[in-house]
C-alpha cells in the first residue's frame, strides 16, 4: 500500500495518473475511521455480536416490507434492497465506495470543520458477486466465506455494482463491498493507495471541487442536494 499526504486538488489528480479506470474509492472525513461496514461499527457501542446479527435480519425484513410504499421496488432483488437501505443510512454489512475519485474526495473534505486529516482509500479488488447472489442467506451470520483459505485479499468481501436504485447512487457512481463477516475491517493488503488530506486544507480543496462542478447539487441529485447547495454557496455567512 502506497501512502500520500496532499494539500491541493492538483496533487490528488497527479496521484491518480497510474490508476486504471474502474478502481474503487472511499472518502472519509477522519483518517482514524475504520474500513468496516456500518453494521460492524455498531459493535464499538454494543459488544454483543449475536444481538447485532439478529437485529440485522429483523431490520432488513421490516425494511423490505415497508419500502414498497415509497416506490416501485417489487422487481428489486434482496441485494438491491439492502444496497438501497445502506445508501439511505440503515446499518448493513455493506460498505459504500465510488468509481469516481472526485466524489470520494468530496465526501472526505465536505465537512465545515476537520479535527483530523481526511482520507481517501483506493481499493484493490476485481471480485464481484453476480445478479443472482442470495444476500438473504448471509444475513444474521458471520460464518459464510466468499473465498477459500489463502485466497482472501485483505478481508472476506466481494463487490456489488449497484443498479439504478436511486438518483443519488447514480450521481455518486456508487458501488458496494459486501462483507461475509460484518465485524471484520478491510486489511491494508487490499488497499492500493491511502491518500491523506491535510485537515487545514480540506476547505480550500472543497472550494476547488465546487469550481469544477463537484458539490451538493451534483452529488445529491434531489431536492435536499439542491437546497444544501444553495444554502452553502449562495446564502453562506462565510
Amino acid at each position: 500500500m502506497q501512502e500520500y499526504t496532499i494539500s491541493k486538488l492538483v496533487e490528488y489528480v497527479d496521484i491518480l495518473n497510474d490508476i486504471s479506470y474502474g478502481a474503487f474509492y472511499r472518502g472519509m472525513s477522519n483518517e482514524n475511521y475504520m474500513l468496516k461496514s456500518s453494521l460492524g461499527r455498531l459493535y464499538e457501542k454494543n459488544k454483543d455480536k449475536a444481538y447485532i446479527l439478529s437485529r440485522e435480519k429483523d431490520e432488513f425484513r421490516i425494511f423490505r416490507s415497508y419500502v414498497q410504499q415509497y416506490g416501485n421496488y417489487l422487481a428489486f432483488t434482496n441485494l438491491d434492497l439492502l444496497a438501497l437501505a445502506q445508501h439511505y443510512g440503515m446499518p448493513t454489512r455493506l460498505l459504500d465506495w465510488t468509481i469516481n475519485p472526485l466524489v470520494a474526495l468530496y465526501f472526505a473534505v465536505k465537512q465545515d470543520q476537520h479535527d483530523n486529516n481526511a482520507i481517501v482509500y483506493i481499493l484493490n479488488t476485481k471480485s464481484f458477486v453476480d445478479d443472482n447472489f442470495a444476500i438473504d442467506d448471509m444475513l444474521g451470520s458471520d460464518k459464510i466465506a466468499f473465498n477459500k483459505p489463502g485466497e482472501t485479499l485483505g478481508g472476506n468481501f466481494k463487490c456489488y455494482l449497484a443498479k439504478y436504485l436511486s438518483p443519488r447512487i447514480s450521481a455518486q457512481h456508487g458501488i458496494f463491498t459486501i462483507h461475509a463477516d460484518p465485524f471484520e475491517e478491510i486489511g491494508s493488503e487490499a488497499i492500493l493507495k491511502k491518500i491523506k488530506i491535510s485537515r487545514d486544507k480540506c476547505k480550500s480543496i472543497y472550494i476547488d471541487l465546487y469550481k469544477i462542478g463537484v458539490h451538493e447539487k451534483s452529488v445529491f441529485e434531489d431536492v435536499s442536494g439542491l437546497a444544501n447547495w444553495l444554502k452553502r454557496t449562495h446564502l453562506s455567512e462565510d
